[in-house]
């Protein structure tokens, strides 16, 4: 095994729960090249959630016949054993994911070193990505690279391409990143020329990729992380966290244990912040009410 042999991985979920896999996308890289890929699309045997299948696509039918995770458990264990695994999302959505998963079946975990490429990314090119815009979708717009975005195989793919052109730059191997800490040193932090000649332009506050920028968000319900790291990442997208719907309040964030929009969601589920911010609305207000998920794709965090 070398330096440079590892996995990456990314998966689609069929609701809020994580544990809901529908979908795992796996990339082998050996020596710093690909050399295959693994996809499979897996029923979770549980509701999909319209929010989900808007983003990714894949709906219950699309995964009526096929196998469930215990089924292919052993197979995605044998492809990754012993080798560092990457995922790219700051949130850890991938790692949750998988590890909720072997939870809730059962199932022995993964025996793999676990590697967050964006954290990679914002390490390797700190001036450029160190606080924001290091989401899979705008790195691949930057080192153009086509793909189908919250398709399993494609963001794996895109991952896989992104993590070895950072390796490629910054001089350092996948075994670094995955066994040192603090961060392994970066011998090259930039470069005259990008390798993929992408503009060295920063991205401007309130552009597309940072839709956050200016807005005064507030947090409701159960989210995949705490509400201080959620407040921290809202913040370094330029917005403003508040404890409660006020009158200068944008958006409601609502977290995993609502459905994802305000059609789908029952009274009785609502939280106060939700109500209020509904009511509100009916008054004038302008504030976006965003399930979780949408919350971490503005970040750029989803995979």
């Amino acid at each position: 095994m070398t330096e440079n042999d590892f996995n990456c991985i990314d998966v689609e979920t069929a609701n809020n729960s994580w544990s809901s896999i529908c979908q795992i996308g796996l990339v082998v890289v050996r020596s710093g090249e690909i050399a295959g890929t693994w996809q499979r699309l897996v029923n979770p045997k549980v509701d999909f959630l319209s929010m989900n299948v808007v983003i990714h696509g894949i709906t219950a039918d699309h995964v009526r016949d096929c196998p469930e995770l215990p089924d292919i458990w052993d197979a995605l264990r044998e492809l990754t054993q012993n080798r560092p695994l990457v995922y790219h999302s700051n949130a850890w959505f991938d790692r949750h994911a998988l590890t909720q998963a072997a939870e809730k079946h059962g199932l022995p975990q993964l025996d793999v070193e676990w590697v967050d490429s964006s954290r990679i990314v914002r390490d390797v090119w700190p001036e450029r990505y160190g606080k924001r815009g290091f989401g899979l979708a705008n790195l691949a717009r930057a080192f153009k690279i086509e793909f189908q975005h919250h398709d399993a195989l494609e963001d794996a793919t895109a991952t896989a391409s992104i993590t070895l052109e950072a390796l490629k730059d910054s001089g350092t191997s996948i075994r670094e990143w995955a066994q040192g800490l603090p961060s392994p040193r970066v011998r090259t932090r930039a470069r005259p020329e990008w390798a993929s000649n992408v503009p060295r332009k920063r991205v401007k506050k309130g552009s597309a990729s940072d839709q956050l920028f200016g807005q005064r968000i507030v947090f409701t319900g159960r989210l995949a992380v705490g509400r201080k790291e959620a407040k921290r990442m809202a913040e370094e997208a330029g917005g403003e966290v508040d404890d409660n719907v006020q009158h200068a309040a944008t958006k409601l964030v609502v977290g995993e244990f609502t459905t994802a929009s305000q059609a789908d969601t029952k009274a009785a589920s609502k939280s106060g912040k939700q109500t209020e911010s509904e009511r509100r609305i009916e008054a004038g207000q302008q504030i976006a009410i965003l399930a979780e998920r949408e919350f971490w794709d503005l970040l750029g965090l989803t995979t």
